[in-house]
């Protein structure tokens, strides 16, 4: 909490023999640095710690015959699952889940990874015309909430360099309740709209909007959904996978990249280079963004313009280049920030037990699939295309 995340919420309380782990001045959580990244969860020796649990709610609407349950799944989760339910390498992980989450009850699956792609699109736009009209740089990525909230709280004089778009779960949340239901033929109070995030602070992000008409009804960890497939007995060593339709369409590689530190930046790398050039960018893959490390760095030349993007994970490192921003030994165009280092491959709400082997196998399931799919950039998603029009 104090040396990856900077926030000390958590810390020795006492001295000598009556020392103790517990919050700050032995207050609760609630009332110190806390910013719900959920990672003293992660290391947590005694597993005294715990996210607040939706897996009550969601059961109590699957049993529900008058709602209808849908579920949007992060693409940061695939691995972790596949880690604990033993899915052999080389099988069709998406739609054996697919297949899973119709059997558990869930009238429609979503692919977050798709309004991702609507995300990225959204942040090309405003670096561009940030660049075009030379306003103050750089511009703050907004899509981890523990990242916007230190910013609301320790540095609000940068709100106004934070992207303006919600998150990709927002987006999709929104569209799910807001257009999903005339499609389906029924009323919006009947869906059941659930998001399964690698994150604990997505919990939080849910409450902040439409509070009176929430558009995310409940969110899981990857842990909890992992709960919920064992107790309906699914057993993915002998399930087969079926063509599972995934709603909002087709799903580009482009946004899942956002499930890595640095994939974020180089989405919008991509997009942004066709947005100011009229030409795709090749190759489009951009090593020094990619890998495990806490800080990355780039350049890019785009045009005649020279575009700099950093990706930092932690919010301690997050700190330390904010300080070479603000003093002027560095200078960047954007800046992405994940709270989890890493990124949300090592989110809060991820499996127990993570190591660094398993980290480099769900980022490197994450590129593999980049290097495999047709669709790389999120303005060549038709979906996204149709969707802005």
């Amino acid at each position: 909490c104090d040396e990856i995340i900077g926030m000390s919420a958590i810390e020795i309380v006492g001295r000598g023999s009556n020392s103790s782990i517990g919050t700050s001045y032995n207050k609760g959580l609630n009332v110190q640095a806390c910013v719900r990244c959920g990672q003293c969860i992660m290391v947590c020796p005694t597993a005294a710690l715990k996210e607040k649990s939706s897996f009550n709610a969601v059961t109590e609407a699957l049993n529900n015959p008058d709602l209808f349950p849908v579920i949007q799944i992060s693409p940061g989760v695939q691995g972790s699952i596949a880690e604990d339910l033993g899915i052999k390498g080389g099988r069709d992980l998406q739609n054996l889940l697919g297949t899973a989450l119709r059997r558990i009850g869930f009238r429609q699956v979503f692919d977050t990874s798709a309004s991702a792609d609507l995300m990225i699109m959204k942040i090309a736009d405003q670096l561009a015309q940030r660049i075009k009209d030379k306003e103050k740089m750089p511009l703050f990525t907004s899509c981890c909430p523990s990242w916007v909230q230190f910013i609301g709280e320790y540095k609000p004089e940068l709100k106004k360099h934070l992207v303006s778009t919600g998150s990709p779960m927002q987006i999709m949340g929104t569209w799910i309740k807001d257009h999903f239901p005339k499609q389906m033929n029924v009323t919006r109070d009947k869906i059941f709209s659930v998001a399964v995030m690698p994150c604990t602070s997505k919990k939080h992000e849910s409450l902040l909007d439409g509070k009176d008409h929430p558009f995310i009804d409940a969110v899981l960890t990857t842990r909890e959904l992992i709960r919920i497939i064992r107790l309906y007995g699914i057993d993915f060593t002998t399930l087969e996978p079926e063509n599972t339709e995934f709603g909002f369409g087709v799903r580009g590689t482009a946004g899942r990249l956002s499930g890595i530190a640095g994939g974020e930046s180089e989405a919008v790398i991509r997009s942004l280079y066709y947005q100011m050039t009229g030409q795709e960018i090749s190759p489009v893959k951009i090593n020094e963004l990619r890998g495990l490390k806490n800080r990355k760095e780039t350049k890019v030349k785009i045009g005649r313009t020279t575009v700099g993007f950093a990706a930092v994970s932690g919010l301690a490192a997050a700190r330390l280049l904010l300080d070479e921003i603000e003093s002027g030994k560095a200078e960047f165009q954007m800046v992405e920030v994940m709270a989890c280092p890493f990124g949300c491959i090592n989110g809060g709400g991820q499996r127990l037990g993570t190591d660094e082997k398993a980290l480099k196998s769900r980022m490197k399931a994450l590129y593999d699939a980049d290097e495999e799919e047709m669709i790389k950039v999120a303005h060549r998603n038709p979906t996204i295309q149709e969707f802005i029009k």
